[in-house]
């Protein structure tokens, strides 16, 4: 499981030109993003959600959207690259652990997509699919 975290969204000044956001509002800002949070009806409650897969975006060297699923021991060093390590060597290892475990259980897709507002739309049809086709499907999916 997986317990979300706040409802906010950064986003580039840049991007924020062609996207609205009507159901937030801005609650911080610095030199190249508006940080907005979700209005309080559209929030949840913080209860864990089963965690049915993890998707790495990567950018696709051409304008086509892939997403290949890799082995657990492929997934194992970008997992181990975001998990939080404390400086021990017992809870370096302890991490480690989880995150073999983390593989083994949830698929892990890489998701090779161009890097354009455009293609946006399509490349969250393509996560979607991807998510309702995997065990568990129907049920709430943190992605």
């Amino acid at each position: 499981s997986v317990i979300p975290g706040p409802a906010m969204l950064r986003i580039r000044q840049d991007v924020l030109r062609r996207l609205s956001c009507p159901q937030a509002r801005v609650v911080g800002s610095d030199r190249e993003r508006l940080s907005f949070a979700l209005d309080d009806g559209l929030r949840g409650d913080c209860a864990p959600v089963p965690l049915r897969a993890i998707v790495l975006l990567r950018e696709a060297a051409a304008d086509e959207i892939t997403l290949d699923r890799l082995s657990a021991p492929a997934a194992i060093p970008d997992l181990w690259s975001l998990a939080f390590r404390l400086p021990s060597a017992e809870g370096r290892a302890r991490c480690f652990a989880a995150v073999a475990d983390l593989a083994a259980r949830v698929p892990v897709w890489n998701l090779y997509r161009p890097l354009t507002l455009e293609g946006l739309p399509a490349v969250v049809a393509r996560i979607a699919e991807a998510c309702l086709a995997t065990p568990g499907a129907g049920e709430e999916v943190a992605v």
